[in-house]
């Protein structure tokens, strides 16, 4: 099922390193080829969470959203299904 969804986009799977950052590297690779811009999108899925912090902070239940996002700022800190 996977393989034939990830055929259905062009997709393909691939193996990255499970430092933390492996949902960032996940998603960089396959929008830009390469798990080296995991960073950049991490940076751009806190500033989404930011910016529209009324969708996204009633999905924070554990701690105060500024706390999460400064939390998923930081390089290594594991992707959830919020940042996904």
């Amino acid at each position: 099922m996977l393989r034939e969804r990830l055929e259905l986009y062009e997709f393909i799977e691939q193996e990255v390193s499970g430092d933390g950052n492996c949902q960032f590297r996940s998603i960089s690779d396959q929008i830009y080829g390469s798990c080296e811009h995991h960073k950049f999108v991490r940076e751009q899925v806190v500033k989404q969470l930011k910016f529209y912090q009324e969708l996204y902070e009633g999905f924070v239940a554990m701690e105060e959203y500024d706390e999460y996002l400064k939390r998923m700022s930081n390089c290594g800190e594991w992707g959830d299904n919020l940042t996904l």
